[in-house]
C-alpha cells in the first residue's frame, strides 16, 4: 500500500502497548480510534422504534399529503416558480420567486424564524442545466404539520411583498 493511502499512526488503534512496540488491531478495527458514537447508536435505536410505532405506511401518508399540501399552497403564489411536479416527490420542494433573488428571500424567512435552505444545494450541475444560480428550499417530514406549512406560506408571502415594494 502507497504510504500516502496509510492513515498517520496516531489515528490507529491498539491492542496492547508496552515500552519496546505498539501492537495495532487487525483491519478494520484499527482505523476506528477513539469512543464509539453510543449516544447515535442509542438515538438510533429510538427512531426505528418511534418509526415502527408510528408505522411506516401512516408516515409516507403524512408526508405526501403535506408535500401535496405545500405544493397547492405554492402554486397559489403567483411569483412562485416550481421546478417539479409532486409525483414520485418527497421530502423537500425547491423553488424560486419571479424576479427576487433566493438569498433574500431566505435572509427575510430567517428573521420571520422560517428554517429553509437556500442555494446551489451541492447540486450545482443540475443548477447549471437550468440556468439557475440557487433556489430556495423547504424541506418537510411526517413531523410536521398543514400548520407548519400555513406558517411558512403566510412568512414567503410577506418576504414577497417586503422585497416587490
Amino acid at each position: 500500500m502507497s504510504s500516502a493511502l496509510i492513515p498517520p499512526q496516531s489515528t490507529w488503534t491498539i491492542k496492547s502497548v508496552t515500552y519496546e512496540k505498539s501492537e495495532l488491531l487487525p483491519s478494520p478495527y484499527r482505523y476506528e480510534a477513539g469512543t464509539q458514537n453510543i449516544a447515535g447508536v442509542i438515538g438510533f435505536a429510538k427512531a426505528l422504534q418511534l418509526i415502527d410505532t408510528i408505522g411506516y405506511e401512516n408516515i409516507e401518508k403524512q408526508e405526501h399529503t403535506l408535500y401535496e399540501y405545500l405544493h397547492n399552497e405554492l402554486k397559489k403564489i403567483e411569483e412562485v416558480e416550481l421546478y417539479n411536479t409532486t409525483k414520485d416527490s418527497v421530502g423537500s420542494k425547491s423553488f424560486n420567486i419571479k424576479g427576487l433573488l433566493h438569498d433574500d428571500v431566505g435572509i427575510l424567512l430567517d428573521k420571520q424564524k422560517i428554517a429553509i435552505r437556500v442555494g446551489h444545494h451541492c447540486a450545482m450541475p443540475i443548477m447549471e442545466k437550468l440556468h439557475l444560480k440557487g433556489t430556495i428550499r423547504v424541506s418537510l417530514s411526517f413531523y410536521n404539520e398543514i400548520e407548519d406549512i400555513n406558517k411558512f406560506i403566510t412568512a414567503l408571502k410577506k418576504a414577497i411583498s417586503m422585497l416587490k415594494d
